[in-house]
Formats: C-alpha cells, structure tokens, sequence
C-alpha cells in the first residue's frame, strides 16, 4: 500500500509541476484561434518555405504535447494547410 500512495503523490506532484505549462499552451491556442482569422493563419505556417517552418516551429515551442497528442496535433494542423 505504501507503494501505491507513493506513485499517487508523485503523480500529483507531477501534474502540478506541469499545469501552469498545460494551462499556458491552452491559452495561447485559445487566443490564437479566437483572434487570428484561418487565412491568415494559413498564410503565415501554411507552404514549405523555410520561413513559415521557421514560424510554426517557435509557435510550437511551447505547446506541451505528449507523444499522444502530436500526431493527432500535427494532423490538424496539416489538414488546415500547414506545411
């Protein structure tokens, strides 16, 4: 039982730990897709220049996405014309 509790505390800590970062990357999604228009978006990650790599790549610094949650991610975003 001492084990069980153990792992049970580590989580909470962990998810603690993790929140603000969680919290900060629902944010910035959140403001991203309220205020910027699709097209615009689209415009600036969207093509296979380096620049718009460049961009999607320090706006997807922060994101905090598992190994899960990256493929289904990057999907998305692909789909919205992403390059």
């Amino acid at each position: 039982m001492n084990l069980f509790a153990r792992i049970l505390m580590e989580s909470w800590s962990i998810l603690l730990d993790s929140a603000p970062y969680v919290l900060f990357g629902m944010l910035m999604a959140g403001l991203v897709k309220t205020f910027l228009p699709e097209n615009f978006v689209a415009r600036h990650l969207g093509g296979k220049s380096a620049g718009s790599v460049l961009k999607a790549s320090l706006m997807g610094v922060p994101l905090p996405l598992c190994s899960c949650g990256v493929v289904p991610a990057a999907l998305g975003l692909r789909k919205q014309g992403a390059g």
